[in-house]
């Protein structure tokens, strides 16, 4: 099965899952929070071998590497189902979740973010985990 991140029916039925739950709440920010998964596969799923530097942007700049990269598959989720939302710029933001080990993982941490949104005064969080993007 090919990828399906951006799947108009994907993010048609995961934007109106939230959307139901969100409707009759309140919230500051909208949390996607996805699993995550060492650099060092992303690295290794990058099929150019040299597109994926794990700098923040190589997830939005177009590659034939965002077919096999989770990452940019995760961003791109969070990306479409925000548009589809109608959410404005800076109430969501992406995570990621499921940390093992010494070797770095995909960031910023759930954990982390939660934290440091709490210490900048955001009382109303909600946090939504999609599927895995692959």
């Amino acid at each position: 099965m090919p990828p399906f991140y951006k799947h108009p029916d994907y993010v048609r039925v995961l934007s109106n899952s939230i959307q139901d739950y969100l409707k009759d709440k309140e919230w500051e920010h909208l949390l996607f929070s996805y699993h995550g998964v060492p650099k060092r596969h992303i690295r290794k799923s990058d099929i150019t071998k040299s597109h994926c530097k794990m700098d923040g942007k190589c997830c939005q700049t177009d590659s034939p590497a965002h077919e096999f990269c989770y990452s940019h598959q995760c961003y791109e989720t969070t990306k479409q189902v925000a548009e589809y939302l109608e959410l404005k710029e800076g109430t969501y933001s992406t995570s990621f979740q499921s940390r093992l080990g010494l070797d770095p993982w995909l960031q910023p941490y759930t954990d982390k973010t939660i934290e440091a949104f709490a210490k900048r005064g955001t009382k109303k969080m909600a946090v939504v985990t999609p599927s895995l993007c692959f």
